[in-house]
């Protein structure tokens, strides 16, 4: 049996995220060079669609030369749900 996720690529949803890997996760990666690393999202889809979230608080890390990869629980004040649109403001 196969496991699958639909991911995304965070930075599309919420440009200012940003976060320190432990040097503990860069190691178990292997990862030396930021521009080797992709980060990804899990997506929690729902009904209506506009209400699917992402998960900011755990996102999975990739070094991309070796295809290492794991998720990574974030210590930053990220939700778990955050809104797949953004951070809705009110229309005025």
């Amino acid at each position: 049996k196969a496991c699958a996720f639909v991911v995304t690529n965070p930075f599309w949803h919420k440009p200012d995220y940003a976060f320190e890997l432990t040097d503990g996760a860069k190691d178990q990666l292997g990862i030396d060079e930021a521009e080797h690393v992709s980060v990804y999202a899990i997506v929690t889809l729902r009904e209506p669609f506009e209400t699917s979230t992402l998960n900011l608080k755990a996102p999975i890390v990739i070094e991309t030369n070796e295809r290492r990869g794991k998720q990574v629980i974030l210590d930053d004040a990220y939700p778990a749900r955050f809104p797949l649109g953004g951070q809705k403001s009110e229309v005025r």
